[in-house]
C-alpha cells in the first residue's frame, strides 16, 4: 500500500480474532485533513453502544510513514465500553520520516492510546526519527494500563523527544530493553525500568 493519507489497515470495534501480518505499508507525507489520528495499521476501539471482544496480532509488517501526526502502528480505544484487552505487536519493522522538526504528540512509531489494557510491544524494530520510538498515552476518556514494552530496538532512532514517552495517566508499564541497548525515557508514569537501560530527561 502506498500514498495512505489516513489509515493503511484500519480494524475498529471489531469482535473475534484478527491477525495482521507481513504486509507493508507506506504512508507518504500528507495525511488528510479529516482523519485526527493517521497510522499505518490501527486497531481501534470506538463504540459508545456495542461492546466488543477483540483480538488483535499485528506481526511481521514493514511500515514506513512520513506524517507528522502519524504514527506506523496505533493501538487506541477512545470508549470505556470497548476496551482493548488482547493485543500484541510484534517483530514489525517501523521507519519514521516525518517533515517536520515539530512533530506532534500523536507523532510515535508505535502508540498505545487511550483505554488498552495489557498491551504487548515487543520485539519490533524502530528506526528513522519522530517525536518518539514508543509512547503509551492518555486520552480525555481514559489511559493505558499494564502495557508491556518488551526488547524493542531503536538504536538507529532519532528521537525529537524521547526513545520512550509514558504519559502521566498510564499505569503500570513496564519496559525491558534489548541487551546493551540504551536510550533516552520521559517518564510520567514511574514505570517499571532499567536505569541502565534509561536515561531520564
Amino acid at each position: 500500500m502506498n500514498s495512505v493519507t489516513g489509515f493503511g489497515i484500519d480494524f475498529r470495534d471489531f469482535m473475534g480474532s484478527a491477525t495482521v501480518a507481513a504486509n507493508i505499508i507506506d504512508t507518504g507525507s500528507v495525511g488528510s485533513q479529516g482523519v485526527q489520528y493517521p497510522s499505518g495499521i490501527r486497531c481501534f476501539g470506538s463504540s459508545t453502544t456495542d461492546a466488543c471482544d477483540s483480538v488483535y496480532e499485528v506481526l511481521k509488517n514493514t511500515v514506513t510513514c512520513a506524517i507528522n501526526s502519524g504514527a506506523g502502528i496505533r493501538i487506541y480505544s477512545s470508549s470505556r465500553l470497548t476496551p482493548l484487552t488482547r493485543v500484541t505487536a510484534s517483530r514489525n519493522l517501523v521507519t519514521m520520516l516525518p517533515l517536520s522538526h515539530a512533530a506532534n504528540e500523536k507523532n510515535a512509531g508505535i502508540e498505545v492510546r487511550g483505554i488498552v489494557l495489557n498491551a504487548e510491544v515487543s520485539g519490533n524494530t524502530i528506526r528513522g526519527r519522530a517525536r518518539a520510538a514508543l509512547s503509551v498515552i492518555e486520552d480525555p476518556n481514559g489511559a493505558p494500563i499494564a502495557t508491556r514494552l518488551v526488547e524493542n530496538h531503536h538504536e538507529d532512532f532519532q528521537y525529537l523527544l524521547a526513545d520512550v514517552c509514558i504519559g502521566a495517566g498510564a499505569s503500570n508499564t513496564q519496559i525491558t530493553a534489548p541487551a546493551g541497548q540504551q536510550g533516552h525515557i520521559q517518564d510520567l508514569d514511574k514505570s517499571d525500568f532499567s536505569e541502565q537501560e534509561y536515561t531520564r530527561i
